[in-house]
């Protein structure tokens, strides 16, 4: 039996926005909520940060597009849909906005792709000198 509703992934993520790829599976039209937040908010769409009315969508693949997000923090995300007779809620992923560009492409940890951590390389070299005199 095919999924009522799941995230096929997420995607675009940027400094402060994502895309997230969502699978509409019940036979009918359904109210499709897509629902993110800073902690994992389970199923119930009161207790989630924000929560995306996308529309009544026929059955099929959709996206989402969330801005405004926290760079650096972990979001939590899940798709709740209602039809007739039936709701459904698709499992949680988690996502991490990150800038884009050298820093990111490098590999660096979310931490150290942060000029402003503690931990960011440069950092860590500006403290290793300041030790030295």
């Amino acid at each position: 039996t095919p999924q009522q509703i799941s995230i096929a992934g997420v995607s675009a993520v940027t400094e402060h926005s994502a895309t997230i790829n969502g699978v509409q599976g019940m036979e009918t039209p359904a109210a499709i909520y897509v629902c993110y937040g800073l902690a994992n908010s389970g199923t119930s769409t009161n207790n989630w940060e924000h929560v995306m009315f996308l529309g009544n969508l026929a059955p099929g693949q959709f996206t989402a597009e969330l801005t405004g997000l926290d760079t650096f923090k972990m979001y939590y995300v899940s798709i709740y849909s209602v039809g007739p007779g039936e709701a459904a809620w698709s499992s949680v992923q988690s996502f991490r906005p990150q800038y884009q560009g050298l820093l990111y492409a490098t590999g660096f940890e979310p931490d150290e792709a942060n000029p402003y951590s503690a931990s960011h390389p440069i950092r860590r070299i500006a403290s290793s000198v300041r030790a030295a005199l």
